[in-house]
């Protein structure tokens, strides 16, 4: 049985040494979302931003973080998220 991969990840960066990730852009196929991972407190958080990338199109995908906002450009299409840090 083949295990079908529903989730890639588009862009990683890594802190430091480059043994802890800092942040993480996914794609998910299956959910046809978006997932946004990072880390704030010390603690991993995940923000799921509805949007079909998965299509097997190439995507021009522009990103923008600050310390509560994302700013998302996905085929020159704005998405603008601000997150709960409570």
């Amino acid at each position: 049985m083949t295990k079908v991969q529903t989730a890639v990840v588009v862009l990683k960066v890594f802190h430091g040494s480059g043994k802890r990730s800092y942040f993480e852009l996914e794609s998910s196929g299956l959910r046809d979302e978006i997932r946004y991972h990072y880390i704030h407190d010390g603690k991993p958080r995940t923000e799921a931003l509805p949007y079909r990338m998965a299509d097997g199109q190439w995507h021009k995908v522009a990103l923008s973080v600050s310390a509560s906002h994302l700013l998302l450009h996905v085929d020159c299409n704005r998405y603008d998220f601000a997150f709960d840090l409570s």
